[in-house]
């Protein structure tokens, strides 16, 4: 839907493949890239250390 009326679907990967590529903004593209990056092994991290401490038994 390339975004739908005022951008109501654009997802965040469609926008850095759009700025990428349609607007040839490489540089925004890769900064968001990375922030993507950072934000989820962040969330790995806590997740792999925090949350796995709990002990499940069945």
């Amino acid at each position: 839907t390339k975004g739908g009326p005022n951008n109501a679907t654009n997802l965040l990967l469609y926008y850095v493949y759009e700025n990428a590529f349609s607007f040839f903004d490489r540089t925004m593209a890769a900064t968001i890239t990375v922030v993507i990056l950072l934000v989820l092994a962040v969330v790995a991290t806590l997740k792999f250390t925090i949350l796995d401490r709990r002990a499940h038994y069945q």
